[in-house]
Formats: C-alpha cells, sequence, structure tokens
C-alpha cells in the first residue's frame, strides 16, 4: 500500500500530480491550517489522482475536503481582486481530478444527474456588498478521453436579479493545457473545479441556472457528443463578504456568511 501525506501546499508546490499510481491508497493532509496563497502568479492550482483506481473512501473524503479548503481560500483573493478579472486571457483556476462518480452530498448540497441544475442563491442580509463564486463538481467518463491536457471545462451559467432587476448570462472557460496527461484514462471520474471567472458581484441575485461540457480544444460545444459526457453536476456557493478591513501589510480580509452553503472553511479531520 502507497500512502502520501502532505504536510501544506506552499507556493512553490501548488500542484499535486500522481496520475496513474494504481498502488496509491491512502492518502492524507496533516496540516489543519488554512491554505492562503499570498501571490496568484501562477495560473494552475492542481491535484491530480487520475486511474489512481484503488484510492479509498476515507482517501477521497480527505481530497475533497482540502480541495475546497483551498477553492474557500482562493475565493477570498479572486474577490479581492475582481477589478483584475477581465485584464488576462488565462484565468487563475483549481483543478481536482480522481476517479469515481459521486458526488459528495455534504460539500455540494446541490446536484443532479446529467449536465444542468438551477440553485437558490441565499439573501445577502449583511449590510454590505458581497461576491459570489462558484465550485462545480462534475463526473464524466473519460474511457474516450485521450488528449487530456486539451480538455476544457465550458460552464454556462444565469444569474436571475430578484424583482426583475439586472439578469446576467455568462461562459467560464476552464482550461486544463498545464496538466499532464497518462496514456489513458479508465472510467468515470470526478472534477471539482473552480476559477476567479466564476467570480461575481452580487447584484441582488436570487437564482444561478448551470450548463457544463466537457470538451476537446478544438471541438464546438455538441448537447449529442457522447465522448467526456457530463454526466452527474453540482455547484457550491462560497459568498464573500466584500466589506474592505485594514489589516496588517495594508491586505485586505474577507469573511463569510453563515448560511447554508456559504462556504465557511472547516479544518481536516
Amino acid at each position: 500500500m502507497l500512502h502520501i501525506i502532505r504536510k501544506s501546499f506552499p507556493p512553490y508546490m501548488q500542484n499535486l500530480n500522481v496520475q496513474c499510481c494504481t498502488s496509491l491508497e491512502k492518502v492524507s493532509f496533516a496540516d489543519q491550517d488554512l491554505y492562503q496563497f499570498d501571490s496568484l502568479g501562477d495560473d494552475l492550482f492542481g491535484m491530480l489522482f487520475c486511474n489512481c483506481i484503488n484510492l479509498n473512501q476515507e482517501s477521497i473524503d480527505n481530497i475533497e475536503e482540502n480541495a475546497m479548503l483551498k477553492i474557500g481560500s482562493l475565493a477570498k483573493k479572486w474577490a479581492a481582486r475582481y477589478d483584475w478579472k477581465y485584464q488576462r486571457e488565462d484565468f487563475p483556476r483549481l483543478i481536482c481530478c480522481f476517479p469515481g462518480n459521486k458526488i459528495s452530498a455534504d460539500k455540494f448540497k446541490c446536484q443532479r444527474m446529467n449536465s444542468s441544475l438551477s440553485l437558490k442563491i441565499a439573501p445577502n442580509r449583511g449590510s454590505g456588498s458581497r461576491f459570489l463564486v462558484f465550485a462545480i463538481c462534475l463526473v464524466a467518463d473519460l474511457t474516450h478521453c485521450h488528449r487530456f491536457k486539451y480538455l476544457n471545462c465550458i460552464c454556462e451559467y444565469h444569474l436571475t436579479a430578484a424583482g426583475g432587476g439586472d439578469s446576467k448570462s455568462y461562459i467560464s472557460k476552464i482550461s486544463f493545457f498545464d496538466c499532464s496527461e497518462p496514456n489513458k484514462y479508465k472510467g468515470d471520474h470526478v472534477f471539482i473545479l473552480s476559477s476567479n471567472d466564476m467570480v461575481e458581484e452580487d447584484k441582488n441575485y436570487e437564482e444561478a441556472s448551470f450548463k457544463f461540457y466537457i470538451i476537446d480544444n478544438d471541438d464546438e460545444v455538441n448537447e449529442e457528443e457522447d465522448y467526456n459526457k457530463v454526466e452527474r453536476c453540482g455547484v457550491h456557493v462560497f459568498y464573500v463578504d466584500a466589506t474592505e478591513k485594514r489589516v496588517a501589510g495594508n491586505k485586505r480580509s474577507f469573511s463569510h456568511d453563515g448560511e447554508e452553503g456559504d462556504g465557511g472553511l472547516k479544518r481536516l479531520k
């Protein structure tokens, strides 16, 4: 049995790639400190366990928890840099992938079969403005995938405002081009994904609807395409309070609402 313990992911170790390690059974994250990323210079934050078919359930739970901790930390920094969002072509992103066909009900309370879903946005009961940061989870069959690093996750989403307010539609693309790839994938895999392309200022939105595709770089979106078909999807919303607070080093700090689905950070067991 191969056992990996990671104490932390410092800036020089933002990517963990153990693809095709079929002897890997157990993964744990011993350091319970929240992951803070002081620099967003790197485009990719990755945890790739593709084809690690012998991972036990406890390890999968640990990987999922760690991915959500990372996104929760990144969400605050992405929101702090919201004004920079459209000043670059490639958006910083987090990609986590491991074998499986289930989406955690604890971490993604809103989930559906197939590739689309809608969810209610929790009312903003705070006194200030806030940002919505979406983390998505997809299950897809990668049996026919031979070019993982050329894949793109396309997320079409629509935000509906309360009381006939300003509703918006967006298209987000999370590219895998920085990821190395094994020769062949085996069956269903779970993806946990987010990027600062999925950060939106909340304008009294009350509902969000999503449609997902996983396509090759050169392909057009085709709902009839069976390869890389999204079989199940889930969405979690981080509600990031945009009230600025002066802290040491002239940095911003953000708090999370206490509502269900708020993305409040939990510590690993």
